[in-house]
């Protein structure tokens, strides 16, 4: 997974494109009023430079949320369902994301539909299983440029999809 600040690079576009809109409509305005804008036209081109560079040199590292958690140790016990798996990584979650916080992340045991398939198998391979696994969810207001999801995902990805054996999805 690519460990660049995903986050700050699409905030940064959106930035570039209301830069390049707001100028476009300052030429337009300017036109049709007489006006010469040439002076705001430059610091909104020098603005659009800038944006262009914060998107280039932002750069946040992911991390595994769960790499400290005793429960998932290798002396930890072996959960019989995703009931007790989602109990032990609630535990983990309550310790590093406090509810006091504007969010919470929730892990919970869910039905949800895995590909059938192989990884690396047929592109065309459209076959889907339910299965029993852990749901990570994120609920509550996630301030800009704050790391969750990027966390989520990146623990995930390291471990397969798999937490304590489960299957896992981060809910959106």
């Amino acid at each position: 997974m690519n460990k660049k600040n995903f986050l700050s690079a699409a905030s940064a576009a959106v930035l570039l494109a209301s830069v390049v809109h707001a100028q476009t409509a300052l030429q337009q305005l300017a036109a049709q009023s007489g006006v010469d804008a040439a002076p705001l036209s430059a610091t909104l081109s020098a603005a659009r430079l800038e944006s262009s560079r914060v998107a280039e040199d932002s750069e946040i590292s992911a991390r595994d949320v769960f790499a400290g958690c005793p429960a998932l140790g290798e002396s930890a016990v072996v959960p019989a369902n995703s009931k007790q798996a989602a109990i032990f990584l609630q535990t983990c979650l309550n310790h590093l994301y406090p509810q006091n916080g504007a969010y919470q992340v929730r892990a919970q045991a869910a039905r949800f539909g895995v590909r059938a398939c192989a990884p690396g198998g047929f592109a065309s391979c459209g076959a889907l299983v339910e299965v029993d696994g852990i749901e990570l969810s994120v609920h509550g207001t996630v301030p800009n440029g704050d790391p969750v999801l990027l966390d989520l995902g990146y623990t995930l990805s390291r471990r397969d999809g798999r937490l304590l054996g489960f299957p896992a999805i981060i809910a959106r």
